[in-house]
């Protein structure tokens, strides 16, 4: 591969991570002919953040647009395609007393925000199975973890977990794909 001046090979960094933003900087290596580093400097002079902080944007985004200040969402660690974990510090934004139990639909609006990142948007995602264990209340802190448990053609199956100190309080699948339809 023939080395692309700068101004080209920026212009199609940021077109690359238009097109997909959760692309580690191995893979846009890769993709660009460069090495790890320059793509680093790169990113750093056209301020474009680094994975951790542009997958943590595009989960704050999934959530519903207005709701994201202070739903507390920050993801801890993923590796793309295949799991992300995340801490919620449920804060009183949804109009419920502090201490109170929040609707159920704030939860699984979460859980798709998650999934939406570990499958970086790949189709539609349609709700398998879920358990409430016990009701989530403002002022917990819940550690969030979701994983691509089975890959098939054309879908992906997405397991959930809320964790706080007292248990798991949700779980669920979701089915991810072209063809996800909701399964009773």
């Amino acid at each position: 591969m023939e080395r692309l001046p700068r101004a080209e090979r920026h212009r199609r960094l940021t077109e690359t991570l238009k097109e997909n933003p959760l692309q580690t900087d191995e893979e846009l290596a890769r993709r660009l002919g460069v090495s790890v580093p320059t793509i680093r400097l790169d990113r750093m002079r056209l301020g474009i953040p680094e994975l951790r902080q542009r997958t943590q944007g595009l989960a704050l985004r999934a959530v519903r647009p207005g709701r994201t200040e202070g739903m507390g969402l920050e993801i801890a660690d993923h590796e793309a395609g295949r799991w992300v974990a995340a801490v919620w510090r449920v804060e009183d934004v949804f109009g419920v007393g502090w201490g109170e139990a929040i609707p159920n639909a704030e939860v699984f609006r979460q859980a798709d925000a998650l999934v939406r990142v570990v499958t970086r948007g790949q189709g539609d995602a349609a709700l398998a199975h879920a358990q409430f264990r016990r009701p989530v209340r403002t002022g917990e802190r819940l550690a969030l973890h979701a994983e691509v448990i089975r890959r098939q053609p054309g879908r992906l199956v997405v397991l959930v977990v809320f964790r706080a100190e007292a248990g798991i309080a949700f779980r669920a699948k979701f089915v991810v794909g072209s063809k996800a339809r909701t399964y009773r």
